[in-house]
């Protein structure tokens, strides 16, 4: 699956972990983007085939988005 290419200008930075880094979409509240930092490019895909999977299964948890990567290279999810 091929990532599809987003800017970061549209998020705002909220939060940081190991693993990367979380942003709210600047005029859509209801969209948070979770970027991964570099080297972990197939962790995103994975985390996001496996929320999907959980989210068809009926259990509560926020609806996955699309597999994107930003302007630099950095591989991320959209929930």
């Amino acid at each position: 699956m091929e990532p599809i290419r987003i800017s970061l200008d549209d998020y705002i930075l909220t939060g940081g972990g190991y693993n990367g880094e979380s942003y709210d979409h600047k005029t859509d509240p209801s969209v948070m983007l979770k970027l991964y930092y570099p080297g972990k490019n197939k962790q995103p895909l994975d985390e996001m085939l496996l929320a999907r999977k959980v989210y068809e299964m009926g259990i509560p948890t926020p609806k996955p988005g699309e597999y994107v990567v930003t302007e630099d290279g950095r591989r991320a999810s959209i929930c």
